[in-house]
């Protein structure tokens, strides 16, 4: 079927406020403390019916053919035996709490505890952050139900992924992987994402445990090198993200590198690849940054010359990184976007960025001038 997702049936979401969900995008929200109820719950027996008819539900309809193969592939089982009443857990998706050490471009406070000190300026360039916004929001209180859940489900279940907020802050994530090693689970694949900037919490140091798991992966997030980089990913110390980055491969941990393609990076594609030829033994996932519009990629087009500079830069130094092409695609596609609103959040969005961090924009990327003023 080639509109079948196999989310609503094998998988388990809890992101944001704690809710569940059966994906990260989120097509419905279950409040409610009672997992296995909550996976019963009307909305995603809908989502099933839908699928098994191969029709796309509308809830889902923002959601892309891409994202629903590469969800049905996490989700696969040895139970392909797919029931409207039934759910069977495959791969979790879990966000303990938006506690984060970093305060991210294109971040909000709901994500990381951090931007909350930056809200005017993400108010000015994401015109939806304040929307149904909680920026407190903890789901700790939900642990152990969490992890009997899990724990109930360990011989069904292959993967969890943990996100963030920054996972390697999160108390959650090193209870639940003891519980693992106690329970005998470590068959369950574990997989993180990252800032890069801890490896040790609270005395707890986290490659001892991911050490006892017969597959785990990190993925550290790094969007730019040098004086760039750290302005883009407020909070980041080069040498030490590489340090922590040597610190996982020397233990032979599993380690990708992850690159959002946006207007802060666009320009500086080459000069990229070749720090992380010279430094990692990876080759990075490009993926995309396209929401605030403003800071996305996209933006580039308001100057031809530019968004020319940036296609060729693009065309030539983009297949140094993994999966360049959907990216190449994004660049090409139409704006949907009215250039002069970008422009306007782009500018007050980075004046007040600036005000409130002592930071200087045009000191840092003179080249992109001309989507400044």
């Amino acid at each position: 079927m080639n509109n079948f997702c196999s989310a609503p049936f094998r998988g388990f979401y809890q992101g944001l406020d704690g809710k569940i969900s059966v994906c990260c995008q989120t097509p419905v929200l279950i409040d409610n403390n009672n997992y296995e109820e909550a996976l019963q719950d009307e909305k995603i027996k809908n989502l099933r019916k839908k699928f098994l008819k191969n029709e796309i539900p509308v809830e889902c309809k923002i959601c892309t053919k891409r994202v629903r193969n590469e969800t049905t592939k996490l989700c696969e089982s040895d139970n392909e035996n797919f029931k409207v009443d039934e759910h069977v857990p495959v791969f979790l998706d879990l966000l303990w709490s938006n506690k984060c050490n970093f305060s991210c471009m294109g971040c909000n406070p709901r994500i990381s505890s951090s931007m909350l000190r930056y809200k005017n300026a993400v108010d000015l360039v994401d015109p939806y952050n304040t929307f149904d916004a909680n920026y407190s929001w903890n789901s700790s209180e939900e642990q152990q139900n969490r992890i009997d859940f899990i724990l109930r489900h360990k011989n069904t279940i292959k993967s969890i992924h943990l996100n963030g907020g920054e996972p390697l802050m999160q108390e959650g994530f090193y209870d639940l992987l003891n519980q693992l090693i106690k329970y005998k689970a470590t068959n369950i694949g574990i997989w993180s994402h990252t800032n890069g900037s801890i490896t040790k919490y609270k005395n707890k140091d986290i490659l001892n445990l991911l050490k006892q798991f017969d597959k785990c992966k990190i993925i550290m997030s790094h969007d730019g090198i040098g004086k760039k980089g750290e302005y883009v990913r407020y909070g980041l110390k080069q040498d030490v993200w590489l340090k922590n980055y040597k610190r996982f491969t020397n233990e032979n941990i599993q380690v990708d590198v992850q690159v959002c393609y946006n207007i802060f990076n666009c320009l500086q594609l080459e000069e990229m690849a070749d720090w992380y030829e010279d430094n990692l033994n990876t080759k990075p996932n490009l993926s995309l940054w396209n929401w605030p519009p403003s800071y996305s990629a996209q933006y580039i087009k308001k100057d031809k010359k530019l968004y020319e500079k940036a296609i060729l830069i693009l065309e030539t130094h983009g297949k140094r990184f993994r999966k360049y092409e959907y990216v190449i695609d994004f660049m090409k596609q139409s704006l949907e976007h009215d250039l002069n609103e970008m422009h306007w959040r782009f500018s007050e969005s980075i004046s007040e960025f600036d005000r409130l961090r002592g930071t200087d924009f045009l000191e840092t990327f003179p080249e992109l001038e001309e989507l400044y003023y």
